[in-house]
C-alpha cells in the first residue's frame, strides 16, 4: 500500500482494494488527492493492512455501488457491509479523513441533494 501525499496522483482502484499509485493507462481515471492529516494517514495505513490480511475480498471490492450517483444503490451497499471483516477500521479511516461522498464503514456518507430552484419568498402583509 502505498502513502498518499500532498498532490500525489492515484489511481481510482476498485474499493476495498485500496488506492494504488500508477502511472495509469490513457483509459483510467486519474484523480488528484488532498493531503490527509497523520491521524488519517494512520488510520487508511491500518485500513489497507487490514484489507490485504484478510486474504478475501470485501463485500465492496469489484462494484461501484458505494459510489453511486443514485441513494437507493447506496443504500443497497451499505446493507452489504453488514458483517464485513474490515468494517470498524474503513468507518475510523472515514472519520479521520473525513470521506464526505459514498458508503464508508457501512453508513452514506453522501450529503443529500440540494433542493432545486429559487427558494420561495414569503410576502409581507
Amino acid at each position: 500500500m502505498t502513502q498518499r501525499r500532498p498532490g500525489s496522483v492515484v489511481k481510482a482502484s476498485r474499493l476495498g482494494a485500496g488506492p494504488r499509485t500508477t502511472e495509469a493507462r490513457s483509459s483510467e481515471r486519474r484523480i488528484n488527492l488532498p493531503a490527509l492529516s497523520p491521524t488519517a494517514e494512520s488510520a487508511h495505513l491500518r485500513l489497507g493492512l487490514a484489507i490485504a490480511a484478510t486474504f478475501r475480498p470485501t463485500p465492496c471490492a469489484g462494484s461501484d455501488d458505494w459510489l453511486s450517483e443514485a441513494a437507493e444503490v447506496r443504500a443497497a451497499a451499505a446493507e452489504s457491509c453488514t458483517g464485513c471483516q474490515v468494517l470498524s477500521l474503513c468507518a475510523q479511516y472515514a472519520d479521520a479523513a473525513p470521506e464526505a461522498c459514498g458508503v464508508w464503514g457501512g453508513v452514506d456518507r453522501t450529503p443529500a441533494a440540494a433542493k432545486r430552484g429559487r427558494p420561495r419568498t414569503r410576502k409581507s402583509a
